[in-house]
């Protein structure tokens, strides 16, 4: 997995023309829930937080520039875990042009199962059942979502997904937790954002972490990051996870995917 672009600074953002001839800029802003594609977001506790976390999010969508990525910024997105302050996710935009003509919705549960098939390379439907204790009906609904959305294949008896360089779009996931003083408060929460993100930083103002401050972080495999006068400074790198590490990596491909989708008119009908 290579590294993020992100605590880099880059020239202004430009923007992409898609093969359909609409305009989309290449940093989008995920601020408001969509109940239809199952996207959930915090309403902002205005506060210092949220104002370094704003000043983060400008700073980085003002800056990001790349010849083969495009980022998109959730805003305190729903997850298991709780709701990270903001998560800041790089895609590739071609993977969702072989995206099929009315594409389904999937299910959180759906992904388990997408996830769970690219971890043991393809399973037969009732051994899909006994490893992730499912039932038969909600599994075959599943099976049939996933088939609709070109994610699935059968092979010698076995549900197979398709590669992942055909139906991921996500490069890298990171997760950023903000805290105004102390930042050793922010290491659990961020700890627990590794369980989908591949890159987990707690955010503060303070610009020179002590050192034992830095050692626990260090061994939690969180990094840090500086921010002074929308000037970003990563002290510390965060530790890498190989994505999609679970269902929930699996959300954010969804969620921007449909957006695109559903704001550009993106897809192959033709697939």
């Amino acid at each position: 997995m290579r590294r993020s672009k992100l605590p880099m600074i880059y020239s202004t953002v430009r923007n992409l023309k898609r093969r359909t001839g609409d305009t989309m800029e290449q940093v989008i802003k995920m601020c408001t829930s969509n109940e239809r594609i199952g996207l959930h977001l915090r309403k902002v506790k205005f506060g210092p937080e949220d104002d370094i976390v704003q000043e983060f999010a400008s700073t980085i969508a003002d800056t990001f520039s790349s010849n083969s990525t495009n980022l998109a910024i959730f805003f305190e997105p729903q997850m298991e875990t709780g709701f990270p302050d903001l998560v800041l996710v790089e895609y590739q935009l071609r993977i969702f042009d072989k995206w099929k003509g009315n594409r389904p919705i999937l299910k959180k549960d759906d992904l388990k199962i997408l996830q769970h098939l690219y971890n043991v390379g393809g399973a037969r439907a009732k051994d899909i059942q006994c490893q992730l204790g499912l039932k038969s009906a909600p599994l075959l609904v599943s099976i049939e979502r996933l088939l609709d959305a070109g994610m699935l294949r059968r092979l010698n008896n076995k549900w197979v997904p398709y590669s992942l360089k055909n139906t991921y779009a996500i490069k890298n996931i990171t997760a950023i937790e903000a805290k105004i003083s102390d930042l050793r408060t922010g290491i659990r929460q961020a700890e627990g954002n590794k369980w989908f993100a591949s890159e987990s930083y707690v955010l503060s103002p303070v610009q020179k972490p002590s050192n034992t401050t830095i050692r626990k972080f260090y061994k939690s495999g969180v990094g840090v990051y500086s921010i002074k006068k929308n000037h970003i400074t990563r002290i510390l790198p965060s530790a890498q996870v190989n994505l999609p590490s679970c269902y929930g990596s699996w959300l954010f491909n969804e969620w921007i995917g449909q957006h695109i989708y559903s704001e550009f008119g993106g897809g192959d009908e033709t697939q």
